[in-house]
């Protein structure tokens, strides 16, 4: 959902697909650098969510050595926690501004007050997640759900609104290859 807000401000759209790739490219290196050494490091033992094999890591050690592992250990622990909460209200804003759009249609900016609708939708795009978070408690069947939910939302619409934007703008008589 981010795409054309961090496409925007590229000047010359043409570059794009070269920068997209290499972005691309580059987190897929280094997810799977951190995978391998993950997997490496804890072997066989290493836990669905990978942040929580750091849970004990440095009770070993003394003095000011086991300080710095333990500031270490517990900053990778509550790192995805940290994050998710920190984007979660962005993506309940985004995902209440976008249901609010396909509610509303062309209506969306004729509106008196919008703020108080979309504080509903809002609200809607929060509330479930929160209750779904209170009743499953397994980090591993959350992250399958959400995995599964991110390869949707990363190869599955992207395509087909590729597709289907093609179809429309074909019926309608307009250019089908376009910058984007």
């Amino acid at each position: 959902h981010s795409i054309p807000a961090l496409s925007e401000p590229v000047v010359d759209k043409r570059e794009l697909s070269n920068i997209y790739t290499v972005t691309l490219i580059f987190c897929f290196l280094a997810y799977t650098a951190i995978a391998l050494s993950v997997s490496l490091f804890f072997g066989s033992n290493t836990m669905s969510s990978s942040n929580l094999n750091w849970v004990n890591y440095g009770h070993n050690s003394s003095g000011f050595s086991y300080f710095i592992k333990r500031v270490v250990a517990t900053f990778i622990v509550m790192f995805p926690a940290l994050d998710v909460a920190s984007a979660f209200p962005l993506n309940a804003v985004t995902l209440g501004n976008n249901l609010f759009s396909v509610v509303y249609g062309k209506k969306v900016h004729t509106m008196g007050n919008t703020k108080n609708h979309k504080t509903v939708f809002r609200l809607l795009g929060a509330i479930p997640p929160l209750i779904m978070a209170a009743m499953v408690s397994d980090l591993g069947q959350i992250t399958d759900y959400t995995g599964v939910t991110g390869f949707g939302i990363a190869f599955v619409f992207p395509p087909l609104l590729s597709y289907y934007s093609y179809i429309k703008m074909r019926n309608k008589g307009l250019p089908t290859v376009t910058l984007y």
